[in-house]
């Protein structure tokens, strides 16, 4: 669970699987999110190695929609206000399929 995934609205938390909460929900949330967590604040010293990492884990081989479901992921989390997101989408042009 992240900030991303709780809602306080005055003395109730609300807590939500953003992949369960509806069918056209980003499919990869957690699991984008959960990659990315380990490059946060190693990204800026090996950033080579670790979009060659992403791509691996999500790009290479991967379908049309698979690649729109990480997408939506990285999306989503940018728009949360979770920076690490950034770097991958800043440099999404450059990881072939």
């Amino acid at each position: 669970m992240g900030l991303s995934n709780m809602v306080l609205e005055k003395d109730r938390l609300w807590l939500f699987d953003w992949e369960s909460s509806h069918p056209a929900a980003p499919m990869r949330t957690d699991e984008v999110g959960y990659f990315l967590s380990f490059s946060v604040g190693k990204v800026g010293a090996r950033p080579g190695v670790w979009l060659r990492d992403f791509q691996r884990r999500f790009v290479t081989g991967a379908s049309p929609r698979q690649l729109l479901d990480v997408m939506l992921a990285l999306a989503f989390r940018f728009a949360c206000g979770i920076p690490d997101a950034e770097f991958y989408i800043r440099h999404w042009p450059v990881l072939p399929a």
